[in-house]
Formats: structure tokens, sequence, C-alpha cells
């Protein structure tokens, strides 16, 4: 019985997938890059506000939040923040 951790061929085939899928994936990213340049350059938030901002150019109304804050079970205090200038005055 010969183990496949010895065989040469095995190696130079697994070193051949891996290089192989490497390079299939920076080609995907290539590709996404040049077909959606703003993109590339933007972080998760600045995506989020990149399409508010074209679904209100396209007269979409943003949604609303109107929900009431989930208290948390632990503490039994809200989650927002509130801010010190609304308790000082």
């Amino acid at each position: 019985m010969v183990s496949a951790w010895g065989n040469e061929t095995v190696h130079l085939a697994g070193l051949g997938i891996v290089v192989l899928l490497v390079f299939a994936a920076f080609w995907r990213i290539a590709k996404a890059i040049e077909k959606h340049p703003a993109l590339a350059l933007m972080d998760g938030s600045e995506i989020i506000t990149y399409h508010k901002l074209q679904l209100a150019a396209k007269g979409n109304p943003s949604l609303p939040i109107d929900s009431q804050p989930i208290p948390d079970p632990v503490l039994g205090k809200s989650n927002l923040l509130i801010e010190e200038s609304d308790e000082e005055s």
C-alpha cells in the first residue's frame, strides 16, 4: 500500500488546485472592482449610505424607525444611548 503523503504527484496536484483556486478568487475580485469601482473603495457603512442615496434619488422614502427600544433583560434599561445634554437640561 502506497501512502499519498509520500507521493510527489499528489503534492503537486494539490498545490496546483490551490494555486488555481487562489487565481480564480483574485480574478473574480478584479472583475468586481472593474465593474463597480466606487463600491470597491468603500467600507460597510459607506456602502449602506451609498445605497440609501441611490434609493432617495429614485424617489423611494427611507425606512421609518417607529419601534420602541427593547429593554435589556439583565439590566432592565434600554439599549439606546441617552445624550448627556438631554439629562442635564
